[in-house]
């Protein structure tokens, strides 16, 4: 074969292999979304299988999620480094979004054992300019697979990033996760209920289950490109400078009504008062159900007495249920009316928010404590019900008086 021939089809095999990453590459990180994942090790260093670990996470889930939203971005070299190095991180120019991924050595330690599978902060708390995803590579009977959760925190990010209300891009995302969590455990997703929850990307060895991409996402165009905070010639930034600073001296200082780490709290407790009453619901959906198969088939008086008072248990809980919705559902509003307000001077709406959320909270907790008295009760009057078959002739679904038995 000609050597010129031969060069050409080597030339063309190695151009075909790096198609997806030109596409990407090809982008300017000063007017493109730009993203950058950072792995964090538990290890002394970086090893093989950390690298390895990155790489599959950011270009088999990371890059293939964000694409399937359809967005447009450019992403740097992803990054692995020791704890201590991530310490004094800096993210690298516009970086708009980044996203560390911890490895099983500390993330459970950093994330799970604060009762947390990863998040999006939405609202940056730090000096990098950009958006924070943080996750775990790790497995857990709470969080479900480490792949899951981190496409429930990329569909947070690409949602908020292309627009959307936080009714979409945070309850919508939650509504999923709460369902996919009840219908589909431990990634078995047979239950008809699991449909339109999860998709599959394909990966180079093996297929991943990923959150479903929010229906007509893929058509949305994002308000505006980029989400640092300046990108601009040095004059422009100069001239920025003495605008504000200008501003500022005519005007009273302004106070944010919450910063942005008490955002990120109160948003946290909102969302863990929200699942506890969803599963309560579910929970007195089931107690129903129940009370109503045993008033149904128990007669005697004894079983009667008691699932009369689980009955009066279930519509007790099921009061409280409803008034604690109500109340949080009123709350939230306040808070999304304060959430981003200012004040010329400092306020403490954070203290009594955060007390009456914790409030919630120990409510919710009271009433999951309280439904044992349901099967408590339930279970006596089954126990009354078989003593009696076994005491009382006929006694079994039949009532008799005198010679006539019904």
């Amino acid at each position: 074969m000609p050597k010129f021939i031969l060069l050409f089809l080597i030339l063309f095999a190695f151009s075909g292999l790096l198609i997806p990453v030109n596409t990407i590459y090809a982008k300017s990180a000063q007017d493109t979304l730009t993203v950058h994942t950072v792995w964090v090790t538990g290890n002394n260093s970086c090893y093989h299988n950390d690298v390895q670990r990155m790489n599959e996470f950011n270009k088999e889930i990371i890059v293939k999620y964000l694409l399937a939203y359809g967005l447009d971005f450019f992403y740097y070299p992803p990054t692995c480094m020791t704890e201590s190095q991530y310490r004094s991180y800096t993210s690298p120019d516009y970086t708009d979004l980044v996203i560390v991924v911890y490895n099983q050595n500390i993330g459970r330690d950093i994330l799970h054992a604060r009762n947390i599978g990863g998040f999006f902060e939405w609202s940056n708390t730090s000096n990098k300019n950009a958006l924070t995803i943080e996750t775990c590579e790790c497995m857990s009977s709470n969080f479900n697979d480490s792949v899951w959760v981190l496409s429930h925190e990329l569909a947070h990010f690409a949602l908020y990033y292309l627009g959307y209300d936080r009714d979409i891009f945070e309850g919508y995302v939650h509504a999923v996760q709460s369902r996919y969590y009840s219908y589909c455990p431990d990634g078995d997703t047979r239950d008809s209920r699991c449909d339109g929850l999860w998709e599959k990307i394909k990966g180079y060895s093996r297929d991943y289950t990923v959150m479903k991409v929010y229906p007509g996402a893929t058509s949305v165009k994002p308000p505006q490109a980029k989400y640092v905070n300046y990108v601009g010639t040095q004059n422009e930034l100069v001239q920025s400078l003495e605008k504000k600073i200008n501003s500022q001296s005519s005007s009273p200082q302004q106070y944010p009504v919450f910063t942005s780490q008490q955002k990120q709290i109160l948003t946290k407790k909102i969302d863990l008062a929200s699942e506890s009453i969803l599963k309560i619901k579910e929970g007195l959906n089931e107690s129903w159900n129940y009370v109503m198969d045993a008033r149904k088939n128990y007669h005697s008086d004894i079983a009667k007495f008691h699932v009369d008072k689980a009955f009066d248990n279930y519509n007790n809980l099921y009061y409280q249920r409803n008034n604690i919705e109500k109340d949080l559902n009123s709350l939230v509003s306040n808070y999304l009316g304060l959430e981003k307000s200012v004040n010329s001077y400092k306020t403490t709406h954070y203290d009594d928010y955060n007390r009456k959320l914790d409030q919630f909270l120990s409510q919710t907790n009271k009433i999951g404590y309280d439904m044992k008295y349901i099967s408590q009760e339930l279970d006596y009057a089954k126990k009354a019900e078989d003593e009696t078959r076994k005491t009382v002739p006929n006694s079994d679904n039949k009532q008799c008086f005198l010679f006539w038995c019904i």
